[in-house]
């Protein structure tokens, strides 16, 4: 029986490969977003099976996260969707290998504003401390720009770890 650590490095060199193949169907931000999930989902597996998690802040935030096999088939399903040149996340916003922990849409002059608290995928907010908003852009809420994150907190303070 395949090792889930070895399972892991045959979907990432499956996902170099789909580099090489892209869809039509599929613009390159979105596929830049899909595999950049694809491949956290795969790290954040590894770590959690070889025990290199970073260490937490807290110590209750390693309570109720996805055990590596799902994550594994979560990463293994996106890949196998965009192999046959359709977008898993078609319609959902991310930043490559991110997520967004809340956000605020606003719509101006015809152009939807997206300002969110930035993640990573497959992460517990405090082991990764979020200390900008991001922000996107769209005409369609389909096909967004992402910009220059916004709101910077201070790395040292009493609201260092959070927005």
């Amino acid at each position: 029986m395949e090792t889930q650590l070895t399972r892991i490095t045959k979907l990432r060199k499956k996902v170099a490969e789909a580099g090489n193949s892209k869809s039509k169907n599929i613009t390159p931000a979105n596929f830049e977003k899909t595999t950049g999930i694809i491949l956290r989902l795969l790290e954040r597996a590894e770590q959690t099976l070889t025990d290199t998690l970073p260490k937490a802040r807290f110590d209750w935030e390693r309570q109720g996260y996805t055990s590596p096999e799902k994550m594994i088939d979560q990463a293994e399903g996106y890949l196998n969707i965009l192999k046959e040149g359709k977008d898993p996340l078609h319609g959902k916003f991310a930043e490559p290998g991110g997520t967004v922990i809340d956000h605020c849409l606003i719509k101006k002059d015809g152009l939807f504003h997206l300002f969110y608290i930035r993640g990573k995928a497959a992460t517990h907010w405090p082991e990764s401390p979020t200390r900008n908003f991001g922000h996107a852009t769209s005409k369609d809420l389909l096909n967004w720009e992402t910009h220059e994150p916004v709101i910077q907190s201070p790395e040292k303070g009493w609201d260092e770890y959070q927005i």
